[in-house]
């Protein structure tokens, strides 16, 4: 069922606003997050899913409403296997817990754009191509191999490459500088690791 232009435009303004309101509640007040405001957060998401399930099966139907909840269940399912890298990434730059939150947020919206970006382009290029799909499976094949081989782990010194290769483009301060992406040290700007954090999560490994 094809939906009005007015339908998906209502869609995404109201998915803007939960992502601007999100954003607006950890920068205003930073702090560790325990286990019951994280559960309520999690909850609060999955009623508005839930809600979002049931109004597409109320006026486009039931196959459309069923798919919905089948795919939301599938991808949450499949982004369990992220709470490992989230341990990963968070404890090798030792995120101080009341940061972890923002570390979380803008990372994941950075890999969304970066994700929604190389699938268009991918999208457009096997479009123009067919024989680029061919490519693609090859390259997936190959990689399975390879974490099959390495044990599916990754460089120890992965992580700490990186953070050298940044440091050597741009002034990076040692401390983190209350959550903040920047701060001035002797009155000379200077990024803070919370911007390599960010960046070594939402770039694709």
């Amino acid at each position: 069922m094809d939906f009005p232009v007015r339908v998906w435009a209502a869609t995404l303004i109201a998915l803007r606003g939960l992502i601007a309101a999100d954003l607006v509640v950890i920068g205003r007040r930073p702090h560790e997050v325990g286990v019951r405001e994280a559960g309520l957060w999690v909850a609060g998401y999955v009623a508005l899913a839930a809600v979002f399930g049931g109004l597409r099966y109320a006026f486009a139907g039931a196959t459309a409403g069923t798919q919905f909840f089948a795919g939301y269940i599938t991808e949450y399912s499949l982004s369990v296997d992220n709470l490992f890298v989230f341990v990963i990434v968070l404890t090798r730059f030792a995120v101080p817990r009341a940061h972890q939150h923002r570390v979380l947020y803008i990372g994941n919206l950075l890999s969304l754009l970066l994700r929604a970006a190389c699938i268009a382009a991918g999208v457009a290029v096997q479009a123009a191509f067919n024989w680029v799909f061919y490519n693609f499976g090859a390259f997936l094949i190959y990689a399975a191999i390879k974490v099959a081989r390495d044990g599916g782990g990754e460089d120890a010194d992965s992580d700490s490459a990186v953070v050298r290769a940044v440091r050597k483009i741009v002034p990076t301060r040692e401390h983190y500088g209350g959550g903040r992406m920047t701060t001035r040290v002797d009155g000379k700007r200077m990024f803070t690791p919370m911007v390599v954090v960010v960046g070594r999560w939402a770039w694709p490994t």
